[in-house]
């Protein structure tokens, strides 16, 4: 998965339209940034980059770019 798709994978988890997203935008600035989104992101992270992401780990994230940090992008 490129950076490109992670960010429209990460746009459609958060409700906005795909290309919208650059990865500066901070996580608390994101309205669709729910926990079923936390949820919906751990799964593709799993499934995608064989990553498997705690709650903890989301913590440091200020913005879209730190959650593509931790999936190896």
């Amino acid at each position: 998965m490129t950076k490109s798709e992670f960010l429209d994978q990460v746009a459609e988890l958060v409700e906005v339209e795909p290309g919208s997203l650059k990865g500066e935008e901070k996580i608390e600035d994101l309205e669709g940034w729910t926990s079923i989104a936390l949820v919906s992101f751990m799964g593709m992270a799993d499934e995608h980059f064989s990553v498997r992401l705690s709650p903890r780990q989301f913590g440091a994230c200020k913005d879209v770019n730190d959650l593509a940090k931790l999936v190896g992008l």
